[in-house]
């Protein structure tokens, strides 16, 4: 049983070390499209996308290692 909750206590710590990956989407209380951004080991790369509450897109980024260019 000291097993299970030391396991059930740890399981959380790991989950806040993890590191992001792949496309992330934000979006407007609306539901509209806010924004899309890909991350690759945590940081921000390619491009990324700003959109209006409309749905027009307002803006393009563009990000080598989290650095915008």
């Amino acid at each position: 049983m000291r097993k299970l909750i030391l396991l059930l206590l740890f399981i959380p710590l790991v989950s806040f070390g993890q590191v992001k990956n792949g496309k992330v989407k934000t979006y407007y209380k609306s539901g509209e499209l806010k924004y899309t951004v890909n991350y690759v080991d945590g940081l921000k790369q390619g491009e990324a996308k700003v959109y209006y509450e409309s749905g027009e897109l307002a803006s393009k980024e563009y990000y080598v290692d989290g650095v915008k260019q």
